[in-house]
């Protein structure tokens, strides 16, 4: 039987400042880089057979961070990528709320 895990990308920049990232390709934050050892941690007894994410460096580094030292492959996936806000990318979330309520809460 196949069992999938979800985790979305730890804390990034844009997280911290409020923003609604969308496609924008920002980095994890340092708290974020230390979330992302936390994860790797709480899956650390998993018998694991790939990791896939969003090709969105947040992504990518929350793996790599989490999952290093495992002999895992690493699947980026731009179709894993969040929801993409266009001209309103990296505006503040509660402008993003205004203008398309259900896409922060329900994507």
């Amino acid at each position: 039987m196949l069992t999938l895990f979800y985790s979305p990308h730890m804390t990034s920049v844009d997280n911290e400042a409020g923003r609604a990232s969308g496609h924008a390709d920002v980095p994890l934050s340092e708290p974020g880089r230390l979330q992302a050892r936390q994860l790797g941690q709480h899956y650390a007894t998993e018998a694991l057979a790939a990791i896939f994410c969003s090709d969105l460096q947040r992504a990518t580094t929350t793996a790599q961070i989490a999952f290093s030292g495992r002999d895992l492959p690493l699947v980026p996936d731009a179709r894993l990528r969040e929801y993409d806000y266009g001209d309103m990318t990296q505006y503040p979330i509660a402008q993003v709320e205004e203008e398309f309520p259900r896409r922060i809460t329900e994507p």
